[in-house]
């Protein structure tokens, strides 16, 4: 399904209840962008590995959102010039160096998340801090879903969400449309006024989720696993 094919299949929903909604292509685009991210932030049913960044000298934090290539809902390992840096805590990047958010280096060797730093999104600092460019760094983690574009490129574009997502992700989007007051109930029971399955199919997503983030009991541990990543201070 592309993305101009996800949108028509959203309006489509919401169109036959005959609901006020988003009228304008901007407003229509807007609203499902917005639905979509929190779709895969909900569901974690986006994983990518090839995450890219592009370092620049003198600046040592970064959007999870806007840094890299793509929106980033975490972060499990990053790369450097091929080197895999160390996730650490800020604790741990102080006790490394009183002045580790100034510190500069060529090469980076550590890495700590910031939480809701960046417009209320995660962002990343790398320690020390670049003193050069560096460009193309690798990542991998959770994936917000990428922005649908509005300029009729999305037409070819295929969807992000996964094939047997896809209806459960339009129920959830065409919610935001039906549904503007956050009073009127959770987004499962909204689902359920449409469509029973969706909303069974969300449920079970988000358990499922809950259940992967909860392998991970803390920011900076290693996904899968309850042993915290080992630091080295030296």
């Amino acid at each position: 399904m592309t993305q101009k094919q996800f949108l028509d299949l959203v309006i489509s929903i919401v169109e036959v209840r005959g609901a006020s909604w988003a009228k304008t292509p901007v407003e229509q685009y807007a609203a499902t962008n917005e639905r979509l991210y929190a779709f895969t932030e909900r569901t974690r049913c986006l994983y990518t590995d090839t995450a890219t960044i592009s370092l620049v000298a003198h600046t040592g934090v970064y959007s999870l959102f806007s840094g890299f290539n793509v929106p980033l809902l975490s972060l499990d390992q990053f790369i450097v010039n091929g080197e895999v840096l160390q996730a650490a805590y800020l604790a741990d990047l102080r006790a490394i160096s009183e002045t580790y958010a100034s510190d500069e280096e060529v090469q980076p060797t550590h890495w700590a998340l910031i939480p809701g730093t960046t417009a209320g999104q995660d962002s990343v600092r790398v320690f020390p801090v670049p003193s050069a460019g560096i460009a193309t760094c690798k990542a991998s983690g959770d994936m917000g879903h990428p922005q649908l574009k509005t300029d009729g490129t999305d037409a070819a574009t295929e969807i992000s969400i996964p094939r047997d997502y896809q209806h459960t992700a339009a129920i959830f989007c065409a919610v935001g449309f039906l549904y503007p007051s956050a009073g009127a109930g959770t987004d499962v029971q909204l689902m359920a006024n449409i469509d029973a399955s969706a909303a069974r199919a969300m449920d079970e997503l988000q358990y499922r989720a809950s259940r992967m983030l909860n392998e991970t009991p803390t920011r900076g541990t290693v996904r899968g696993s309850n042993r915290s990543r080992t630091v080295s201070l030296t």
